[in-house]
């Protein structure tokens, strides 16, 4: 977390209730400088310092993370989405490039496993593109042996 935007979360907070940067220095045992350049950000915040100042401000330590959590979701919903388009259209690209092999119930269970595991932020897409070209390089007898292994999982 930016120590800048917690201390200006901090700043907006001490002002909205009137308090100095003096009085909110005493109240949570620091010097004026200290939260002077906390608010600044100069300074970054220790968990038990930021408790004390959100016990002094009347709000919990959670208050000064909440917005960047909503962007943190938002950017992790926008990575997801953009994953599954990935996921689809590795799918479309398959199907077209190699035709029926791609088409059959047992390679359909294994693309749409293939979409699902593209999905997840662990994994790595260009790894995911390459290990479904070298399944898509095997021989008919090598897939068929690997689709029997997977459907067993």
């Amino acid at each position: 977390m930016d120590p800048l935007t917690i201390g200006r979360k901090v700043a907006r907070l001490r002002k909205e209730q009137g308090l100095t940067t003096t009085q909110l220095a005493r109240q949570v045992g620091l010097s004026q400088p200290q939260i002077s350049r906390l608010e600044n950000g100069h300074q970054g915040f220790r968990s038990a310092t930021l408790q004390r100042i959100a016990d002094a401000l009347g709000v919990p330590s959670a208050y000064f993370f909440e917005e960047d959590a909503a962007l943190v979701e938002a950017a992790q919903k926008r990575r997801r989405a953009r994953r599954r388009e990935l996921g689809r259209d590795l799918a479309r690209d398959i199907e077209l490039q190699y035709g029926t092999v791609a088409v059959t119930p047992g390679y359909q269970a294994m693309l749409r496993r293939l979409t699902a595991a593209l999905a997840k932020p662990q994994t790595d897409p260009r790894t995911l593109r390459r290990l479904v070209d070298r399944i898509l390089s095997l021989s008919n007898e090598e897939r068929t042996e690997l689709l029997k292994r997977l459907s067993r999982k």
